[in-house]
């Protein structure tokens, strides 16, 4: 997976591996509605996906959505390098597929 964006910018390559590659990575839909504060992510490219990767109370949740990861990466970059609680929230859209959101809590 290639590295795209990461928290912190100086991550070692053995936490981003961890983030990137490991088999107990959970679903972040498994977090819907819960607000979390993310501790450490990775934003990856992964052949034709945006993969984004938290680390939560030291699990690890991933995700492909790419509405979250659009609305993540703005949220970062708009308040800067520190982190901020977001609440995870699900949808399902016209076509009856689920969707993730994120937004400031």
């Amino acid at each position: 997976m290639k590295i795209i964006k990461s928290f912190p910018e100086e991550l070692s390559k053995r936490d981003a591996f961890k983030l990137t590659e490991s088999p107990a990575t959970k679903k972040l839909m498994d977090l819907a509605g819960s607000i979390i504060e993310p501790t450490r992510w990775v934003l990856g490219e992964d052949e034709d996906k945006t993969v984004l990767a938290l680390e939560v109370d030291g699990e690890i949740y991933g995700t492909i959505s790419v509405t979250f990861i659009d609305a993540f990466v703005k949220a970062f970059n708009e308040l800067g390098a520190d982190m901020f609680p977001i609440k995870v929230v699900a949808g399902t859209s016209k076509s009856n597929r689920p969707y993730l959101l994120c937004e400031l809590a």
